[in-house]
C-alpha cells in the first residue's frame, strides 16, 4: 500500500498553514494509489472522480471539476483515508465532499475547507436532501459527520472545535405489511414464472444450450443454492466444493465462499434438495472455464520459468502480452488465481457476434451476467436468455430477473421457516443481524396463516399466568419485609434503596404489635451471620436492615 505516515498538525500554526501542510503531505509523501498517480487530474481512473454535485458521469470538463480552492483537499482526504482504512469504493466519501463544497460556495462564497462550520454542514445536509433520500441520505450524513470530526481533530477549521451530528435517520423497513402495500416485495422478490423458466432452461441437456446459456443458468443456480451476492459467485475458486460429515454422520455438501462486506471466508452449506443442482452448476462452470484456466496455468508457469520451451514459445508470445494487468491474481483479497477461477472465460466466449479468442483470458464482469437476465429495452437488439428461449409475460414481453432477487427470496423463505436471526445472518454472510431486516418480505397474509395454524382458540392470546406461592420461610437475610408480605432476594443483589424512604406507608401504628418487625430483626441476625461466613454482599443487607429498624424506632 506504500509508505504510510500519520499526519500531525501543529496547534500553533494557522488553519491555512495546517491545511496547506496536510495537502502537501498527502500529495508528496503518500504513495497510496501508486507513486505515479496524476495528482492534478480531476479523474483518478478506477479510483475517484472529483466533479461537482449533479454534473453527471463521463468526461470531466474544467467547469464540472471541483472548485480550485477545494479539490486539493478533497484529493488529500480520499488518499489519506485510504492509507488509514482501505476501502474498495470511495463513493460515499465523495458524495459528502461534493455536498460540502456546494454548501461552502453558497454560504461563504468560496470553497476553502477551513471555513467549514455548523452552519455550512447544515446547509450541506439540506443540499444532500435535494439529491438523495432514505438510506443514501443517511449514509451521506454519516460521511459528513465523519468529515466534520476529522476537520476539528486536525485543526483545519477557523471557528475552532465544534461537534456536528448526522440529523438523518436510517430508513428501517416495516415488516409484515399487506402484499398490496409493500412495494419492496414485488420489486425485490423474483417473478415465479421467470424462476420456473430459468429452471427449465437449466434442466436441458448441455448440447441443447449455448455457452452463454450454460454460464447464465449455472451462475443463477448457485445464487439459488444459498443467499449469495453475484460478486461472491463470480469469484469462486474451481475447487470450491467441500463435503463433510455432520455430528450424526450424515455427509453434507457445501461451497467455500469469501463473503464481502467484512464477513470473510466461510463455508455455505447447501440444502439437501439443492445439492444435485449445485453439483451440476459447478461441473458446467468448471468445464466452461477449463481452456481459459489452462492458459492461465501455463502463463503462471512461464512467469516462473527462466527458459521457456521452444515448442510453446510461439503460443506464449501471443498469450503473455494479453494477460490482465492484475495477473496472476483473479481476486487477490480472496487468494484466487486466474488458473483456479471457476468463472474464468476466454475473451468473447459466449458472445454470438464475435469469435472466441482462445489465447486470451477474460474475467466475466457483473454486467456480463446481469445483462443476460435483465429487462430488455424496447429497442434493444441483444436478446436476454428468456427472449432466446421464448419465455414471455402476458403482454408478450420477455421475462426478466435481477441478480440480487434470489438472495431476498432465500432470506424470506428462511424467515418463514423460522430460522433464527443469527442463523440467517450467518448463512447469508452478514456481519450484523440488523441487516436481515431489509431482506424479510414475509407478508401480513402469510403471518395470519401461520397464526391460524397454531389453533390458539378464543382465549389463546390471554391465558392466565400462574404465579408460584412461596410457603416456606426464607432461611437467609436477603429479604425485604413489609406489613403486607416479603420479597426474597440474594446477597449478590443490592437492597432496594426506595424501601427505607417509603416506610411510613403501612407502618402508621409504629413497631409494637407488628409481626413483620420481628422478622426484620430475625433476618438482620441471619445477615450478620452471613457476613461472618464471608458471603459476598451480605454486609449491604446488614446495613439495610439496620437502617429500616432505625426508621421504625422513631415512628
Amino acid at each position: 500500500m506504500g509508505n504510510v505516515t500519520v499526519f500531525k498538525s501543529q496547534a500553533g500554526l494557522s488553519v491555512e498553514k495546517n491545511t496547506g501542510d496536510f495537502i502537501a503531505f498527502c500529495r508528496d509523501k503518500l504513495t497510496v494509489f501508486g507513486a505515479d498517480l496524476n495528482w492534478h487530474s480531476p479523474v483518478w481512473k478506477g479510483i475517484a472522480t472529483f466533479c461537482k454535485l449533479g454534473t453527471g458521469r463521463g468526461a470531466v470538463s474544467n467547469e464540472c471539476a471541483m472548485d480550485s480552492d477545494f479539490i486539493s483537499f478533497a484529493k488529500s482526504y480520499i488518499r489519506y483515508q485510504q492509507a488509514l482504512r482501505p476501502v474498495k469504493s470511495h463513493g460515499a466519501a465523495l458524495m459528502a465532499l461534493r455536498c460540502l463544497e456546494k454548501a461552502l460556495l453558497q454560504v461563504c462564497r468560496n470553497a476553502h475547507i477551513y471555513n467549514t462550520s455548523v452552519l455550512v454542514l447544515d446547509e450541506a445536509m439540506q443540499t444532500a436532501r435535494q439529491y438523495y433520500k432514505d438510506n443514501v441520505l443517511y449514509q451521506c450524513g454519516t460521511q459528513l459527520e465523519k468529515l466534520a470530526q476529522f476537520l476539528t481533530t486536525h485543526r483545519f477549521v477557523s471557528c475552532g472545535f465544534f461537534r456536528w451530528c448526522n440529523p438523518a435517520k436510517p430508513d428501517f423497513k416495516n415488516h409484515y405489511l399487506p402484499e398490496k402495500e409493500d412495494p419492496d416485495r414485488k420489486h425485490k422478490l423474483p417473478d415465479e414464472r421467470a424462476l420456473l423458466a430459468i429452471a427449465e432452461i437449466f434442466s436441458r441437456p448441455d448440447d441443447e444450450l449455448s455457452e452463454r446459456d450454460l454460464f447464465t443458468t449455472s451462475v443463477f443456480a448457485l445464487l439459488m443454492c444459498s443467499p449469495n451476492r453475484i460478486s461472491e459467485i463470480l469469484a469462486l475458486p474451481a475447487d470450491c466444493e467441500i463435503t463433510r460429515k455432520d455430528k450424526n454422520g450424515v455427509e453434507r455438501y457445501g461451497l467455500r465462499f469469501h463473503a464481502v462486506k467484512g464477513y470473510g471466508a466461510t463455508i455455505k452449506w447447501v440444502p439437501d434438495v439443492m445439492v444435485p443442482v449445485a453439483r451440476k452448476a459447478v461441473s458446467r462452470l468448471r468445464l466452461l472455464s477449463e481452456k481459459a484456466r489452462s492458459i492461465a496455468k501455463r502463463a503462471e508457469n512461464q512467469t516462473c520459468s527462466a527458459k521457456p520451451e521452444t515448442a510453446a514459445r510461439s503460443v506464449n508470445e501471443k498469450v503473455m502480452p494479453c494477460l490482465p494487468a492484475d495477473f496472476p491474481w483473479f481476486d487477490k483479497e480472496k487468494s484466487v488465481r486466474y488458473s483456479n477461477a471457476l468463472c474464468l472465460l476466454n475473451k468473447y466466449q459466449g458472445c454470438e457476434k464475435r469469435e472466441t479468442r482462445d489465447v486470451q483470458i477474460c474475467r466475466p464482469a457483473y454486467h456480463f451476467f446481469a445483462s443476460d437476465i435483465a429487462k430488455m429495452r424496447p429497442s434493444g437488439t441483444v436478446k436476454n436468455i428468456f427472449a432466446r428461449h421464448g419465455y414471455t409475460d402476458d403482454e408478450g414481453n420477455p421475462l426478466f430477473l435481477r441478480s440480487h432477487q434470489p438472495r431476498h427470496l432465500l432470506n424470506t423463505l428462511a424467515h418463514q421457516g423460522e430460522l433464527s436471526e443469527m442463523e440467517i445472518a450467518k448463512w447469508s454472510g452478514r456481519v450484523s443481524v440488523m441487516q436481515n431486516r431489509a431482506y424479510n418480505h414475509v407478508s401480513q397474509e402469510e403471518m395470519h396463516e401461520k397464526i391460524k395454524e397454531l389453533k390458539l382458540g378464543a382465549h389463546g392470546y390471554a391465558l392466565p399466568v400462574s404465579i408460584p406461592v412461596i410457603t416456606e420461610e426464607p432461611d437467609h437475610g436477603a429479604v425485604h419485609v413489609t406489613p403486607y408480605g416479603y420479597c426474597v432476594h440474594d446477597y449478590l443483589m443490592l437492597p432496594c434503596k426506595k424501601l427505607a424512604s417509603a416506610l411510613h406507608y403501612g407502618w402508621a401504628g409504629g413497631m409494637n404489635g407488628h409481626e413483620p418487625v420481628k422478622k426484620i430483626r430475625q433476618h438482620l441476625r441471619m445477615a450478620k451471620k452471613a457476613v461472618k461466613d464471608a458471603y459476598f454482599g451480605a454486609d449491604k443487607w446488614v446495613a439495610h436492615h439496620e437502617a429500616v429498624l432505625s426508621v421504625l424506632e422513631k415512628m
